[in-house]
């Protein structure tokens, strides 16, 4: 009932308020009609016309009512006066004609006031309906705007002309939008779901990269960049497992001491979890010392040389080797669990160094690649990957890109008001599939007055703050001034869009209805309030169609809804060539890696049992049992030098004791039973045996002169070609 009752009253109310206004508009039309009528025909006819005219009608009532001799007396325009009957007057010809003039007057004053006043009515109309648009239109106070793409391109247009100098710039667009001047140096952020256009816009901006003959560091994680634009000709592709690639060093980006730590910092990132920065500060740490302490004693160092160094070494050794250096506490004998804990973060973030080639006379220099600024540089920079390769190759590529970062910060600063700046894009496509980059906010940050220009894509905004943390995303999103929205798929990113886009304070207008029994009460009521509200809601973000984007430039300049077109592009190169990789070499760092780890800890407390067995040496350290010294004399020999237990380091760089611990340790699970009965009698004698092994191996050189890195690194392949040492039976903690 309330229903049919509001449904009633405002439908009575509206119809009434509808024949009110209807009424009004009759009524004035008609009154437009009689006051054009009557003007028309006072216009055509003096007094003296209507006159005779009425007098003509008046004798024309008097003969119709049968008074035809009815005597009538009026004087004429002259003065003259005139005595005449009904019948003559109404039988003169000159009043006849008069009075035809005079009814054609009449009809056509009506239409002339017919036709202004329907004039009137249709402006009337158009002005209410103006007025009560106007009055239900929210009036924007400040704010943000959003126009139409014409309307943008015009606004940016006048813009970039009242820039002095700017006439000859080379001029960048996104969807056939100029950038505003220089707006390119303030970064841009792509963002959106899987196919909805985000490398479109990418392949538009690097078609006029190429086209001006600016450089590009292109991130490619699927090649597709690498088929569409690669030239061997002044192109080069950084990928290790790509026959095309140049071979690399990190030692060919060290310039200074300091360098050695920010290579660290790249190959090994910050996790964003509750273990702190220990680990991942004192891995660093180690990486950066050992390089720098290998790189002074043997001066040339090749990937290979440096993984077999760090990797391929006992933990206790390798402490030998780092004493009385910063990473001394680190790597310490002492510390078995610390010291393996970090090598096992060194394993899995420097194994990509397996890949690379070694071409010490050839190693291809992202530092100097950036720094020159000779025609002949003028290429792309391609660092490309693999999908199903990509994991392993992470932790290098966002080396190399965090390099090439670094370098742009140390180049020569661009002119304040060049004529032509320089400019080095960097492309970070999917930058989400990446390790967190240690210089990306130092080089969104400053990279601006060294001709950087980022590009940043990703699919949701998620996979940043899961990277580098609530905080720092939004550091890095705020520092991309310029920024494109594709369509959302989830509620976060689309929120995030919407936020990002801007607000606007507007005067909203609310409209009241009231109604009651008595018509006083029924009326409308229009208030108004200020707001504040988004340009664009979050469901407009997550539904729009594909290849559809809102846009926002850096500057004082509105948002706009703007669409890309996919254009077809010739595949100029393969994205992917397959290299050939040292296997030898790839399986066994892979092996070290796998063995560095610590076990699990229920391996642990199932090896609890065996613990008085064995030495306290584990996780990874062979202890042979009381019939397997080799020489028990030897551990009676203490070391007589640090030098000497550095060349002991030296020379036991391999893998002989974690390769057989490997293969044996499925062996020790097996026989755990056997053994166990005879554990009790051999505890002591085992205990010794352990140690005095342990000292042999660490004093097996003494008798030796103290060698160099490089002759210590080429003793470790003759090491190799020998037969390893056969022993029954080995356990492995």
């Amino acid at each position: 009932m309330k229903n049919l009752i509001r449904g009633g009253q405002t439908s009575l109310h509206s119809f009434h308020m509808s024949t009110q206004l209807v009424f009004t508009l009759v009524k004035v039309g008609l009154m437009i009609v009689l006051i054009g009528d009557l003007f028309y025909v006072f216009n055509k006819f003096d007094l003296q016309n209507i006159k005779e005219i009425s007098i003509y009608f008046l004798a024309k009532l008097f003969v119709v009512l049968g008074i035809e001799n009815f005597q009538f007396t009026f004087s004429g325009r002259f003065g003259d006066i005139y005595h005449l009957k009904a019948s003559a007057i109404v039988s003169n010809l000159n009043l006849v004609i008069l009075k035809n003039n005079f009814l054609a007057a009449i009809f056509y004053g009506f239409w002339v006031g017919f036709l202004s006043a329907t004039v009137l009515i249709i402006g009337l109309i158009f002005l209410f309906n103006f007025r009560g648009k106007k009055l239900a239109k929210e009036k924007f106070i400040r704010g943000g705007k959003i126009v139409s793409k014409r309307k943008l391109k015009k606004i940016i247009e006048k813009a970039n002309l009242l820039e002095l100098g700017n006439f000859f710039r080379k001029s960048y667009q996104i969807a056939k939008i100029p950038f505003p001047k220089d707006a390119e140096f303030l970064h841009t952020i792509i963002l959106g779901s899987t196919g909805t256009g985000k490398t479109s816009a990418i392949l538009d901006l690097i078609d006029q990269i190429r086209k001006n003959g600016d450089r590009a560091i292109i991130y490619d994680k699927m090649g597709s960049y690498t088929a569409t634009y690669y030239d061997p000709k002044k192109d080069i592709i950084l990928n290790p497992l790509d026959a095309r690639s140049k071979s690399w060093s990190f030692f060919s980006e060290i310039r200074r001491e300091s360098d050695y730590d920010y290579i660290a910092s790249a190959f090994i990132p910050e996790k964003k979890d509750s273990s702190g920065p220990f680990w991942t500060d004192s891995a660093r740490r180690v990486f950066a010392v050992f390089a720098k302490k290998l790189k002074e004693e043997k001066g040339e160092v090749t990937n290979k040389e440096f993984g077999d160094a760090l990797l391929k070494s006992n933990y206790k050794l390798l402490a030998h080797y780092l004493a009385g250096t910063e990473a001394s506490s680190l790597i310490s004998a002492e510390s078995e669990k610390t010291s393996l804990s970090i090598l096992a973060i060194l394993a899995a973030y420097i194994s990509s160094i397996k890949y690379l080639h070694d071409d010490p006379k050839e190693n291809f220099s992202i530092r100097n690649w950036i720094e020159s600024d000779s025609g002949d540089q003028n290429g792309f920079l391609f660092i490309s990957s693999k999908g199903d390769q990509h994991e392993s190759l992470k932790p290098l590529i966002s080396t190399w890109l965090d390099i090439a970062v670094k370098s742009l910060l140390s180049v020569e600063q661009n002119q304040p008001n060049g004529q032509d700046p320089r400019r080095i894009w960097i492309i970070l496509d999917e930058v989400g599939s990446l390790q967190a980059l240690p210089s990306l906010l130092d080089g969104l940050a400053q990279s601006r007055q060294f001709g950087g220009a980022f590009v940043v894509s990703l699919h949701s905004i998620s996979q940043l703050k899961a990277i580098y943390g609530r905080d720092t995303t939004d550091t890095i999103t705020s520092l991309c001034r310029n920024k494109l929205f594709f369509a959302g798929a989830d509620d976060e990113t689309s929120d995030f869009c919407s936020q990002n886009l801007g607000h606007q304070e507007v005067e909203e207008v609310k409209e009241g209805i009231s109604y009651g029994v008595s018509e006083i009460r029924d009326g409308v009521n229009l208030n108004t309030h200020k707001s504040i509200k988004r340009l664009v809601i979050a469901s407009q973000i997550m539904f729009m169609k594909k290849l559809q984007a809102y846009i926002k430039f850096a500057g004082d300049f509105p948002i706009s809804k703007i669409s890309f077109k996919v254009k077809s592009r010739e595949k100029i190169s393969q994205k992917f060539i397959e290299k050939q990789i040292d296997e030898k070499l790839i399986a066994a760092v892979d092996e070290l890696a796998t063995e560095i780890k610590p076990i699990p800890e229920a391996r642990k407390s199932s090896n609890r049992k065996r613990k008085k067995k064995k030495s306290d040496i584990s996780h990874g350290i062979v202890v042979p049992e009381s019939d397997e010294i080799i020489d028990e004399k030897a551990s009676e020999t203490p070391p007589e030098s640090q030098d000497v237990e550095t060349e002991i380091f030296q020379s036991e760089l391999n893998l002989e004791y974690k390769t057989e611990a490997t293969q044996l340790v499925a062996e020790d699970d097996v026989n755990d039973e056997e053994s166990s009965a005879g554990e009790g009698a051999s505890n002591d004698e085992d205990t010794q045996s352990s140690n005095n092994i342990l000292l042999d191996d660490m004093t097996s050189g003494q008798e030796a002169e103290a060698k160099t890195s490089s002759e210590i690194l080429d003793n470790i392949s003759d090491q190799k070609a020998k037969p390893p040492v056969r022993r029954r039976k080995s356990t492995v903690y």
